[in-house]
């Protein structure tokens, strides 16, 4: 196990072939403990934390450590790492970038959150439009009766309520 501080970055650069959508990036916000199967690397220089995460999200989300791994498993090493260029601008303009990006990025997840909310609510929408047409039917003039299912309530009258194993038999593909 290894000890992390807050601001330093922690790669996760196993299975680079098989994985090509987790994000393989993270910075520390406080002190912890994460398995040796994490890199952690500590800033040497006068760099921004927040900066350098972001810098390197970037490298990541560009998919840039795909192509340095090597082995059966195809992952990094420090030694990997080691040859990556890096755009490192004075430090207050790095102060500046975070800061401004964590000002965007905050204004877009919380624009993202309230999409999530709306999809979530027109996915509940759609289901309830789907379970209202296929139990209830098209035609709100038809007279009803008691399924005897509690959650449907009431069916069209000439519904038929039945078991699904009258309707159906277990298909297994046959031999060819």
């Amino acid at each position: 196990y290894n000890i992390i501080q807050k601001g330093d970055i922690v790669f996760r650069l196993t299975d680079l072939q098989n994985d090509k959508r987790s994000l393989r990036t993270g910075l520390c916000k406080e002190k912890g403990i994460i398995t040796s199967a994490y890199i952690s690397i500590r800033k040497t220089q006068e760099l921004h934390s927040e900066f350098f995460h972001y810098l390197l999200h970037s490298y990541d989300e560009c998919k840039v450590f795909y192509g340095l791994g090597d082995g059966v498993r195809q992952g990094m090493t420090f030694d990997d790492l080691r040859k990556l260029l890096l755009v490192v601008p004075p430090f207050q303009l790095q102060q500046q970038i975070a800061n401004f990006l964590d000002d965007k990025c905050a204004d877009i997840d919380q624009l993202i959150a309230l999409q999530q909310q709306m999809i979530d609510e027109l996915k509940a929408y759609k289901q309830s439009v789907i379970t209202e047409a296929v139990c209830k039917g098209l035609d709100k003039s038809v007279p009803m009766k008691d399924s005897g299912i509690e959650w449907i309530g009431e069916v069209p009258i000439q519904t038929e309520i039945c078991s699904f194993r009258r309707l159906v038999k277990k298909y297994d593909g046959g031999l060819i």
